[in-house]
């Protein structure tokens, strides 16, 4: 198989991996029993594969917003990825990805998605994703959005939102850790989402290559190139005042002193401090403290995802999206197929799901 090859494979296999993603995603590992496990067991008393399709996603509030089968906007943002760095000119070199084009890339598909396919919108956008865009100066200096949105959370949101997107950026093997960082960077500030993209887009590369490698050579690689951007808390600055803004859409400093006037969310109670965006949770400022980024944590929490031994528990509300957690679970899928027949469907199914 050429390199040609392997990145197609790469790209239907995000595709597919998150059109069957969407079945369960944002459940907890009881409310995803609940909707399919007797589903999954009843195929296989009767012989069949023990895997969701797409087709299968149950039609609640959230799976409704697409067409079954479809895939979301983490495979749209990993094609809004992939138009920035194709060349200009057929048979010319792969383009390093530039924030701004990203950004505007971003913009316009989160306003009219990919009309060529039929959208009329883009579907499926994070919240703390959006309130980056929300920025007024997210096309001229979308870095600085991005950080503009960390820092007034409380530097505390690690979301899952860049970390989906990233095995785009590692098609240059040249240029894997600032193509990951650049892409990231544009809608989320905190390192343990830069990390997590460098480690993704490094293994995505690593496997791109020809050869054969052992699975622990691969995750120890992709880690170590990670581990760098883990960088020091110091060398963040001071943090500025924290903004009160609603964890459900996001509006800052809500005239009401108990609640937010646009969706109803009911504040903290008095004295309890800021309200941080992101995943319809709701933490005190010192709740926010707590989570907010430490080098120390973050590097022990990246090493052990990297190594893919443990399945991460993802019933409480705040875990689910964490950019650690998602990364822990697709390492380990990741080696869980690869300890699995090397053919067949079930092998192909296992690995598009985890990258």
């Amino acid at each position: 198989m050429d390199r040609a090859d392997r990145v197609r494979g790469l790209v239907l296999g995000c595709a597919l991996g998150d059109a069957v993603g969407l079945a369960t995603e944002f459940m907890t590992r009881d409310e995803a029993c609940a909707a399919y496990g007797e589903l999954l067991n009843s195929r296989k008393d009767k012989g069949l594969p023990g895997w969701l399709q797409p087709s299968d996603a149950i039609r609640d509030a959230h799976r409704s917003k697409w067409i079954p089968g479809d895939w979301t906007d983490d495979t749209d943002q990993l094609v809004c990825v992939l138009r920035c760095m194709l060349p200009e000119v057929e048979g010319r070199p792969l383009r390093a990805p530039n924030a701004c084009d990203f950004a505007q890339k971003l913009l316009a598909w989160h306003k009219v998605g990919f009309p060529e396919l039929g959208d009329s919108g883009g579907c499926g956008m994070g919240r703390s994703t959006a309130r980056v865009l929300d920025e007024p100066d997210f096309l001229r200096a979308p870095h600085a959005a991005a950080r503009r949105a960390w820092d007034v959370t409380g530097r505390c949101m690690a979301p899952n939102g860049a970390l989906m997107r990233a095995a785009a950026t590692g098609l240059r093997p040249d240029h894997v850790e600032e193509d990951a960082k650049t892409i990231a960077l544009v809608t989320h500030a905190d390192p343990r989402s830069t990390a997590a993209c460098v480690a993704v887009a490094k293994l995505v590369s690593l496997m791109l290559e020809t050869g054969p490698r052992g699975i622990d050579r691969l995750l120890s690689e992709a880690c170590a190139a990670a581990e760098p951007y883990l960088i020091e808390e110091s060398l963040l600055g001071v943090m500025p005042s924290l903004v009160w803004s609603c964890s459900l859409c996001t509006l800052e400093n809500p005239s009401s002193k108990d609640h937010c006037e646009v969706c109803g969310h009911v504040r903290p109670a008095a004295g309890s401090g800021t309200v941080c965006a992101g995943f319809g949770t709701t933490w005190s400022e010192d709740e926010a403290q707590l989570r907010s980024y430490r080098r120390s944590g973050a590097l022990e929490e990246l090493r052990q995802a990297m190594r893919g031994t443990e399945l991460p528990v993802t019933d409480e509300t705040e875990t689910l999206g964490y950019v650690n957690t998602c990364l822990a679970a697709a390492i380990y899928v990741l080696r869980a197929s690869l300890n699995q027949s090397r053919s067949g469907p079930e092998m192909f199914l296992g690995l598009s799901s985890s990258i």
